[in-house]
């Protein structure tokens, strides 16, 4: 069984580790939050994050990556999440970057800082040729973060019922790596 208390990622402010069942409630508080989750269907009940981390669990085994608990170090509180899905577009399965933070963190550049630590992570760590985030056109906060990590609209696509942008950024690390297998997986 694999230890998901060790960090995965520092920053300067964060340690992203691996999400873990009792992350339920603090993960709750922000993905139950309506503000928060404005930009999706609904906010997500508890059934809902039980299967997010789950997910993100049983992705760590199968792709060697997932979605990470963000932790602010001075407090250790779980803050947010940031890390990779694999999501289908446009009959591609591609690695997703994605970050939610909480409301009362906004504004303080987590957000930023633990998504541009996932792509390094990405890039160098797992080898990676290229990561996207799917955002919502109104979605201008995420669309930011997405800015900030050095991603560009490079299409647009209907997911989930809603036309998004299919923001992406290239490695500059070499292109191929033992890594890049995992990209045909559905994790």
């Amino acid at each position: 069984m694999v230890n998901n208390s060790i960090v995965v990622i520092k920053t300067e402010r964060l340690d992203l580790r691996r999400m873990r069942p009792d992350d339920l409630a603090p993960l709750m508080d922000f993905l139950s939050d309506p503000l928060t989750m404005i930009h999706y269907p609904r906010p997500w009940d508890r059934a809902k994050v039980q299967r997010w981390i789950e997910r993100a669990i049983q992705s760590y085994e199968l792709c060697g990556f997932g979605m990470f608990a963000v932790v602010l170090r001075e407090t250790g509180e779980v803050i947010g999440d940031c890390g990779f899905t694999t999501q289908e577009v446009e009959g591609r399965m591609e690695t997703e970057l994605g970050y939610h933070m909480a409301r009362r963190y906004w504004h303080s550049g987590y957000g930023a800082e633990a998504a541009c630590a996932c792509r390094d992570y990405a890039f160098r760590m797992l080898g990676l040729p290229r990561l996207i985030s799917l955002i919502l056109p109104l979605n201008l906060p995420s669309r930011r973060v997405a800015e900030k990590v050095g991603m560009t609209i490079e299409a647009e696509t209907m997911f989930h019922g809603a036309r998004h942008y299919v923001y992406s950024i290239a490695s500059e690390f070499g292109k191929t790596n033992l890594s890049t297998s995992l990209l045909g997986r559905v994790c």
